[in-house]
């Protein structure tokens, strides 16, 4: 998996933090000057709409992004498919959930954050970073609300030869069920 896939993976775990910051930082009650010429009310309407928003629009952009960047990688593995015998099986998906929150939670709460503000910007990086090197160098990279977001659950399942993965799968598995998954990256399969 290179660096710009995992970058996605990443931020697009933290779709939920992006969608909070645009609404919060959303301006609703804009003054629009309208005239009588259609092309320039539209020009001025998205004009005064983007100048107003850049932190809302930007929230938004980063998750659709990373998203769709994520969804193509994850359809497009280029790994071939391996066969094994499940020994045993752990559902693990709700720890998307015990991790996501604890930093939402966190970023969201404190005035740090004001994102109008250069320092409250570069908080915000320094945080993202460390979580970045902390998500890829623990490879958490399974742990993504948008996975189950997606309908994909997260198993750890040790294998009739005696190594353990984790499964990124739509499919519910038991212990014994032979499965065909392809490598996403060290210890990561999807099926």
């Amino acid at each position: 998996m290179n660096k710009l896939t995992k970058l996605s993976l990443f931020l697009s775990s933290y779709t939920p933090l992006f969608l909070i910051i645009s609404i919060s930082y959303m301006n609703f009650g804009m003054e629009i000057e309208l005239t009588n010429n259609i092309t320039n009310n539209i020009i001025n309407v998205i004009s005064t709409i983007v100048t107003t928003n850049v932190i809302s629009i930007i929230s938004l952009i980063i998750p659709i992004i990373s998203n769709i960047f994520f969804i193509i990688s994850y359809k497009n593995s280029s790994f071939s498919k391996k066969t094994w015998t499940i020994k045993k099986v752990e559902n693990k998906t709700s720890d998307i959930l015990n991790y996501s929150l604890t930093f939402i939670v966190a970023l969201i709460s404190t005035d740090i954050f004001k994102l109008t503000e250069i320092k409250g910007i570069l908080c915000f990086l320094i945080i993202m970073t460390i979580m970045y090197s902390v998500y890829v160098n623990s490879n958490l990279l399974y742990l993504n609300p948008s996975l189950s977001f997606f309908g994909v659950k997260i198993y750890e399942a040790e294998l009739d030869n005696k190594n353990s993965i984790i499964i990124l799968s739509k499919k519910t598995y038991k212990n014994g069920d032979i499965i065909q998954v392809k490598r996403i990256t060290k210890g990561l399969y999807k099926n």
